[in-house]
């Protein structure tokens, strides 16, 4: 049996995957939400508390997966490695793209300056933490460690991984080169992270028409996303990736409006961004179960302009939240959640675990 869970990683993600051989569990760890997700001053965070069974079971990380290098992503990954930390002991194998293995892969020129000084790193030390800091921090603990192979992880490629199959839909060639011009932080802006809320637009407004924008941020687009095949049965995880390189990847294998992929769970790109779900990718999709990681903090994600597009695509539709709080307290109004109900639509707290038997 395959098992995940949606792990509370603020306004990030941390997914954990579990996967059952002959009474023995093997881990895969998809990022690490921001730092809080491991731990908050003095109080256990969910990742820490995982870590911890994972380790009182005599298991193992079997595989961490670190999609891009954002802080909500990368955050609690840091804290897990630091100072020996419980991910050092518990960590077998890593995928990351940086800046050294793109230019590995690329044949780029090694002589240029894509990796911050040790003076730059202690000066930055100070400062808010900044996704080449963290990205440069985290290169050097699994480099030492010899968990990280420094293979590229691009779209095309397919692994094998305990019985799972693995296809990875971004990044592409051209994003990843995009992210090796520019290895540096991105700050968010209103376009790619939607930090003016849409929640008090009616929904039913939003259901009409619609025009796609799609999310210009190189870190998102340099993103890992992939598909998991077990058994018949598909999932797919997003990242923060850009919906047009999945569509192209998708349609690559064959799969189209008229010939959709069928998958058990989505979980959405950019924690439900209006600017990473199209409606295009929505109909290459055969789905009705839909995961959204986010406490809405920051950005204000997910966008209600999402979930109308949800609305106009599928139908028995199930939206799951790793805070379900946020459904009646921020995005929706009583009238909206009746309005979801007539259209056959629930927005429910996500499982724990999911299951895929």
């Amino acid at each position: 049996m395959l098992k995940f869970k949606v792990l509370k990683a603020g306004h990030g993600d941390c997914i954990l995957l579990s996967l059952d051989i002959e009474g023995v569990n093997k881990n895969i760890l998809i990022d690490g939400g921001v730092s809080a997700t491991f731990r908050s001053q003095n109080s256990k965070g969910p990742l820490l508390k995982e870590l911890e069974r994972i380790s009182s079971l005599g298991e193992r990380v079997d595989l961490l997966i670190l999609t891009h290098i954002d802080d909500d992503h990368i955050g609690g990954l840091i804290k897990g490695f630091k100072d020996n930390g419980i991910l050092t002991q518990l960590t077998d194998k890593v995928w990351f793209n940086a800046a050294n293995s793109i230019a590995e892969h690329f044949g780029f020129d090694k002589n240029y300056n894509k990796s911050v000084s040790a003076e730059q790193f202690q000066l930055e030390e100070t400062n808010n933490n900044t996704s080449v800091r963290q990205g440069v921090t985290f290169e050097r603990y699994v480099t030492s460690l010899k968990i990280w192979d420094k293979s590229l992880i691009k779209a095309g490629n397919s692994y094998s991984f305990f019985g799972l199959k693995f296809t990875i839909l971004s990044p592409n060639d051209l994003t990843l080169q995009k992210l090796f011009n520019k290895w540096e932080r991105e700050e968010s802006s209103n376009f790619t992270s939607s930090k003016e809320s849409d929640y008090r637009e009616n929904l039913r407004d939003l259901l009409g028409d619609d025009i796609f924008d799609e999310d210009k941020s190189i870190a998102n687009g340099s993103s890992i996303a992939f598909l998991v095949e077990y058994s018949d049965k598909n999932i797919l995880f997003l990242g923060d990736a850009h919906s047009s390189v999945i569509e192209q990847e998708l349609e690559k294998l064959g799969f189209t409006e008229a010939n959709p992929l069928n998958v058990e769970y989505v979980k959405l790109s950019h924690h439900g961004s209006k600017f990473n779900t199209s409606p295009r990718l929505l109909s290459i999709l055969n789905c009705n179960n839909f995961i959204i990681s986010s406490n809405t903090k920051i950005f204000n994600l997910p966008n209600k302009k999402t979930i109308a597009r949800l609305l106009n695509n599928k139908s028995e539709l199930k939206i799951y939240f790793n805070y379900p709080e946020i459904i009646k307290e921020k995005i929706f109004s009583e009238p909206e959640i009746k309005l979801l109900e007539q259209m056959g639509a629930k927005c429910l707290a996500c499982e724990e675990p999911f299951k895929i038997k």
